[in-house]
């Protein structure tokens, strides 16, 4: 939930259904529904505008304020976390690189527990009591809600050993919760908690089925958000459980609704697709596909392996015709997520299997949809490395021909990303890397020569590629991080600054220390503020600590330049931070500053700011409001894993395909939830 929207939260009735972004009567309502068929209209991305048009939500989840889809600034916003990696720092621990995560481009990290990190005491005799004494007593929907999500986030690990409250008997109750969006975020809070308990509930929700109806409190038919929600939950499940019956369990359920009938649940079998992708089964130790007659054959029975995923999956994109064009949209993406963790003899065969269908989406005469082809260009960056393999070299190839010769611009902006990323990936054989050079030179042409609206998407792709490269002990080219600094230092554009400062940022170039002084002074508006900031912390620019410490004094009315000019300290790794920001909340003279500052604490706090923290929640003199934020805040500081809970769903995400309950506002789309 926004940090700062705790200042009106109060009990709500349920809302009247959003219609392209509007309330409208029911019979109103049926006629546009009618006209938007016929004519093919698509109701999702006007309600993703809509989100993107709305109050930023604040906190880690803060969007963009450009309406512009086409925009950088939307990739970063779903991307930034990995990159950011803000918990480590906070917590001031060295990283240790563990396995790869193929998937996500990025090593894994782990961090050591020290002195900053919540210790399983605090959570057990501290915040979660604190948090189920605050949620019983406040009969307020929205403050309840920012409880329970609170100790969702916080897992199995804040139980009390025999205790007499399981942790998902605090979620439970609320999915028959007057209010609707209490209802939504229990149903996804089920899957953050990670425990097995949760498996039923969700299946049964997901199917509507009458011990799904009793749960959500309803009579004929579960809502076909609540169900969307469900099925995005069992995702984040799956991926959290061990015991490969259960995932066996989760992946039959997607499949019964995806092979289901019906244009009408596309919401739904989105979300299935998604979900797909987090649950995934054992390895086979032999893969290998039968085809007869040209058509590759189906798994007959229950999927049960990862190669049964991988064929059903592209037997599920071949047989588009009989699925809406949303839903194959988000195909692509879930496939290459499969390849993740699979033995090298395996891996090798599936690569060919899963590039075969997503590169005929892209060629040149493939005439595919323009949502499709989104998602096909950002699976084909995780796929793709930068060795002499034939598959990787027709990967390569077909982007940079997609990149000169397709209509889609927005594709083609997302390509740079998928080449960056490929260039900065470590292949196989003797020479994993002989690819690079031939690819940051394509990637530097197209900075130079490309139209000027894709110039700070190549900056942007550069900072990916070096920061990459860097993690994997690879030297970065000088001359390119001089040309992004110059382009930097020319630019004034308040809608493309950010690219520019964020490429130098991730770069970690030194050398740019005075031009994002410049620029700290030069632009006022809180987003490009606040990414100069931001940009200073990632470079490591320690000088300019007291310089941001006063930005962020004078940021209280302002969420987002706080919100980043606070990041930005923390990667700076300011002991003092904390100390500022209590101060400030102490001088606070509005609720609305309060929440601010209370949601700060969560993002960029550690156990030091446990005491203030649960002293805010337990203050009723204080505002509901403030107190949510708290409780936020809690959840956060505490959460269990490095990066937020939402990142499985969010990195690489088909953001131009989106549906009401992937890519809505705070309370009705996964992403947006706090």
């Amino acid at each position: 939930m926004p940090i700062h929207s705790f200042a009106a939260a109060r009990p709500q009735a349920p809302k009247r259904q959003a219609v392209f972004g509007c309330h409208v009567p029911s019979k109103l309502k049926r006629l546009v529904l009618a006209l938007a068929l016929l004519l093919g209209t698509r109701a999702t991305a006007p309600a993703f505008v809509q989100a993107a048009s709305g109050p930023p939500p604040g906190g880690e989840i803060s969007k963009p304020d450009s309406k512009d889809l086409t925009s950088w600034h939307w990739w970063w916003h779903f991307n930034k976390d990995a990159y950011l990696r803000l918990r480590e720092h906070v917590f001031e621990s060295s990283p240790v690189t563990g396995g790869t995560n193929f998937w996500l481009g990025l090593g894994e990290r782990q961090v050591e527990r020290n002195v900053r990190v919540i210790s399983d005491y605090e959570l057990r005799y501290k915040i979660v009591p604190a948090l189920v004494e605050a949620m019983e007593d406040e009969e307020s929907s929205s403050f309840g809600t920012a409880c329970m999500m609170a100790l969702a986030k916080i897992g199995e690990r804040g139980e009390v050993v025999g205790g007499d409250e399981p942790m998902e008997g605090y979620i439970l109750p609320f999915l028959k919760d007057g209010n609707q969006d209490a209802r939504w975020q229990a149903t996804v809070a089920l899957g953050v908690l990670g425990k097995p308990a949760g498996l039923d509930p969700l299946l049964q929700i997901l199917n509507s089925s009458p011990a799904g109806l009793k749960l959500v409190n309803e009579v004929s038919e579960v809502d076909y958000r609540q169900r969307a929600l469900a099925a995005y939950a069992l995702g984040l499940l799956g991926s959290q459980l061990s015991n490969v019956e259960d995932k066996q369990r989760i992946i039959s359920g997607l499949v019964e609704v995806l092979d289901g009938p019906g244009f009408s649940t596309r919401d739904i079998k989105v979300a299935c697709i998604k979900a797909f992708g987090l649950v995934q089964l054992p390895a086979d130790a032999l893969f290998e596909p039968i085809v007869k007659r040209g058509r590759l054959q189906a798994v007959e029975g229950p999927l049960l392996t990862r190669g049964d995923q991988l064929i059903y999956l592209v037997k599920f994109i071949q047989n588009w015709r009989n699925n809406h064009e949303l839903v194959i949209a988000h195909v692509p993406g879930t496939l290459v997520r499969l390849l993740e963790g699979l033995p090298e003899d395996m891996h090798e065969v599936a690569k060919y299997f899963v590039a075969e269908p997503i590169l005929e989406k892209i060629a040149k005469h493939a005439n595919t949809r323009a949502e499709i082809e989104y998602d096909c260009v950002l699976a084909l960056g995780q796929l793709g490395d930068a060795d002499g393999d034939d598959i990787d070299k027709e990967i390569r190839k077909d982007l940079m021909r997609f990149q000169e010769k397709s209509n889609n611009r927005q594709a083609r902006y997302l390509g740079a990303i998928a080449l960056a990323r490929i260039a900065s990936r470590e292949g196989s054989g003797e020479k994993p890397w002989s690819a690079t050079p031939e690819v940051l030179d394509y990637l530097r042409g197209r900075m130079r020569r490309g139209e000027s609206r894709e110039r700070p998407w190549i900056a942007l792709a550069m900072g990916v590629a070096g920061r990459e490269l860097h993690d994997a002990g690879q030297i970065f080219p000088d001359d390119i991080v001089k040309r992004v600094r110059e382009a930097c230092d020319k630019e004034r554009s308040p809608i493309d600054i950010g690219a520019y400062v964020l490429s130098l940022g991730l770069l970690r170039d030194q050398d740019s220390l005075q031009i994002l002084r410049e620029k700290l002074e030069l632009f006022s508006i809180d987003q490009q503020k606040g990414l100069v900031a931001l940009s200073i912390g990632m470079g490591g620019h320690n000088k300019v600590t007291d310089e941001l410490e006063e930005v962020v004094r004078g940021a209280r009315f302002h969420p987002e330049l706080l919100e980043l000019a606070a990041q930005g300290l923390a990667l700076l790794g300011d002991g003092e931070l904390l100390h500022v920001l209590l101060d400030m909340l102490g001088e606070a003279g509005s609720q609305a500053s309060e929440v601010t500052l209370v949601g700060a604490l969560g993002f960029v706090g550690d156990r030091r700011a446990l005491e203030p923290l649960l002293d805010i929640l337990r203050d009723e003199e204080r505002t509901i409001g403030t107190r949510g934020a708290a409780a936020a805040s809690l959840g956060s500081i505490a959460e269990k894993g490095l990066l937020p809970w939402r990142e499985p769903l969010s990195i690489n995400v088909n953001y131009r395909s989106t549906t009401f309950t992937l890519g809505g506002n705070a309370t009705s789309g996964v992403l947006g939830m706090f």
